[in-house]
């Protein structure tokens, strides 16, 4: 008899388990060979898709704007996240501001 199905290599996308069965009489003098395969594998069903890994990407700067006194003063300019980091890719850091 066959032993129960060995657990998925993978968790998610495309993953293969296997099962395993032993002769349990091996062939006398006369007698028939054991039919069939000691082992198979298959596809697992219904795995998940696996999580893209996307690392954050920071959009264009914007402008920079109006000088905010006419001596000393100062100046700024911004950017946003474009695309926001998922599936454990790589955080945007602090640089979404600058003056100068």
């Amino acid at each position: 008899s066959w032993e129960p199905w060995s657990s998925c290599s993978a968790t998610c996308d495309v993953g293969y388990q296997q099962r395993k069965r032993m002769i349990e009489q091996h062939m006398t003098p006369g007698g028939q060979p054991c039919q069939g395969a000691l082992q198979q594998s298959a596809e697992c069903k219904d795995l998940p898709r696996c999580q893209e890994i996307v690392d954050c990407v920071m959009g264009s700067w914007s402008d920079w704007s109006s000088c905010s006194s006419t001596c000393n003063g100062r100046r700024s300019h911004s950017r946003s996240i474009a695309v926001h980091a998922s599936g454990g890719g790589q955080p945007c850091g602090a640089g979404d501001k600058d003056a100068g």
